[in-house]
């Protein structure tokens, strides 16, 4: 989880997903904490498709998505095309009976400004 959060800090989004990736293989627990970390990489890489697509696999790990891993992934989309992805994470995270708080709206907001190119 050390590795993974320096990947973060980093934004060395290609040796956090090789690090997640190496997680599952040598069968050791992934959990929430480690996909955000993952996550948040590829966000301050400007990685807005790994984003989602590591959100999408959390519930294949048995995991659960949290308000952050969401909020991360949001922010993500701050690029042209991904402004209507962070719509429908809105909206999901709604429909999933989480509380969107200050920050999912401010990055979705931001995104949608963006997404004015």
């Amino acid at each position: 989880s050390a590795a993974m959060s320096a990947c973060s800090k980093a934004a060395h989004w290609q040796a956090a997903l090789v690090l997640l990736t190496s997680m599952r293989e040598l069968r050791l627990q992934q959990d929430v904490i480690s996909f955000n970390a993952a996550i948040s990489a590829c966000e301050k890489a400007g990685q807005w498709q790994h984003a989602l697509q590591l959100l999408g696999q959390m519930p294949a790990a048995v995991l659960m998505p949290d308000l952050l891993s969401y909020n991360t992934t949001i922010s993500s989309c701050r690029h042209c095309e991904g402004w209507a992805w962070a719509v429908e994470l809105l909206r999901e995270v709604c429909e999933v009976r989480m509380v969107p708080d200050v920050i999912t709206f401010n990055a979705t907001l931001g995104d949608l400004d963006a997404g004015e190119c």
